[in-house]
């Protein structure tokens, strides 16, 4: 993968670890759950026969479970995991991880009539987010028959409308306001900031 992941956009935060530590434990609670992911097994199979997921390679993980990817519609919507560098009007360049979700607006994009800009809309994930739990609840959310409103950010962050979603994680609801907080919600214009985009890949 790019190096631009192993650079950290605050002093604490490693996104490359970051995509590495959220792919384990997405693909850890899914195995737990009987879900079968030959890409998941392989990985194993090939280099931790003895199954000790903890001593997982981070770079094997990044590299097996992402890919580069060309800004688009088609390629950057809601229930998307992504890992991207972003330069900001002011040429700040920092590198971002984020949920991609849907809006009234659009399913994780939407242009802008004045600006003429397409602006994506997602949650940031950062030093504080619970990576483990972060992935079982995108499980949950990409197993969902009704995907689109589970993988909205209103499906997301209202307590009555993410109900169900919490009772099939087990996340409470102050658990799911951290990891979806509206503070986090941001929108990056892919046209014209975006650079380099990975997705991580969900469907094992």
């Amino acid at each position: 993968m790019a190096n631009f992941l192993t650079q950290k956009n605050d002093k604490s935060f490693d996104i490359h670890s970051a995509v590495a530590e959220f792919t384990q434990g997405y693909y850890s609670h899914r195995a737990q759950m009987g879900k079968t992911d030959d890409a998941w097994q392989e990985i194993l199979d090939q280099n931790y026969p003895n199954r000790d997921v903890a001593n997982v390679d981070e770079d094997d993980l990044v590299e097996k479970f992402s890919q580069d990817i060309v800004r688009g519609y088609s390629t950057l919507t809601a229930g998307n995991v992504v890992a991207f560098t972003y330069t900001s009007l002011k040429g700040v360049t920092k590198s971002y991880f984020a949920v991609i979700v849907a809006t009234a607006r659009g399913n994780g994009q939407y242009g802008n009539i004045k600006t003429k800009n397409t602006l994506m809309t997602c949650f940031l994930v950062n030093s504080s987010t619970n990576l483990n739990t972060l992935g079982i609840v995108m499980d949950v959310i990409q197993s969902q028959k009704i995907k689109q409103r589970r993988k909205s950010y209103m499906g997301l962050v209202d307590e009555k409308k993410n109900r169900a979603l919490r009772k099939a994680t087990g996340v409470s609801i102050e658990g799911m306001a951290a990891l979806f907080s509206k503070s986090e919600f941001r929108t990056f214009c892919t046209n014209v900031g975006m650079r380099s985009v990975y997705k991580v890949n969900l469907d094992g």
